[in-house]
């Protein structure tokens, strides 16, 4: 079933599990696309996993955030291993970027990041 927050990635239902499934890397950009959105998204359908494109996805749709706060993100129930590794994953594949830190009472600082969408700049 398509992503309704308009996602490049389709999910399927695995018996009680929503799966992320990374379509073919022409569907990850429309024919009117730059060429960087064509590469990207060559690059994006090549080398991401079904749970770092989850990750990315809800990156996406929730916009900035550290790895603890979208560990709470109801699409990403995992264990804290689980989604910080994929985000860890994600920011050397540079589809992730750190622009920040934020700290919850009590906590040690935490690395906010931000998603990069398919063709986008990584700059801000």
């Amino acid at each position: 079933m398509p992503d309704p927050q308009g996602s490049f990635f389709a999910y399927q239902q695995v018996g009680d599990f929503q799966v992320a499934r990374i379509p073919e890397p022409d569907r990850l950009s429309r024919a009117t696309d730059p060429a960087t959105s064509h590469e990207a998204a060559a690059f994006i359908a090549a080398n991401l996993n079904a749970l770092q494109a989850e990750v990315h996805a809800a990156f996406v749709r929730h916009g900035p955030a550290s790895a603890r706060q979208a560990e709470d993100w109801p699409e990403l129930a995992y264990g804290f291993s689980t989604v910080r590794k994929r985000v860890s994953e994600l920011a050397q594949m540079g589809l992730l970027i750190a622009e920040g830190t934020e700290t919850e009472s009590g906590r040690a600082k935490a690395t906010v990041y931000r998603a990069v969408r398919l063709g986008a700049s990584a700059s801000p």
